[in-house]
């Protein structure tokens, strides 16, 4: 399984603990796994959504061929099954492949008690 670390010092490892030095080098191919692993922890993340994130200032057809490729470089180091689709137009993450801190974080502070106002710490 991979492992995708988020705050301070990014870090993507692969099952034996190596870095996949690849990704880590490109910072838009790190934000873009990153991005689609955080936001589609409730679900799939919509191409259209990555595209005017990423590539803002490209037109249509230069931010889509990209997106394909910056989509290919992470599966060429990650394996084809990083990603889950579940049409052409909408992406996540194959959470069997990836674990990623900021979720796991996530899923913590969901499982925690809310704190009521007033109530003590």
């Amino acid at each position: 399984m991979f492992r995708l670390i988020t705050p301070g010092s990014p870090a993507l490892t692969d099952g034996a603990g190596a870095e996949i030095r690849s990704v880590l080098a490109q910072p838009k191919r790190l934000a873009v796994l990153a991005y689609i692993a955080t936001e589609g922890s409730h679900g799939f993340v919509r191409r259209e959504t990555l595209l005017a994130l990423f590539w803002p200032d490209a037109d249509a057809e230069s931010a889509r061929q990209a997106l394909r490729q910056t989509l290919y470089h992470l599966r060429r180091e990650t394996g084809d099954d990083i990603f889950s689709a579940r049409s052409a137009d909408e992406i996540a993450i194959n959470r069997a492949v990836l674990w990623c801190d900021a979720i796991e974080f996530d899923q913590c502070i969901g499982r925690q008690p809310r704190l009521s106002r007033g109530a003590p710490i």
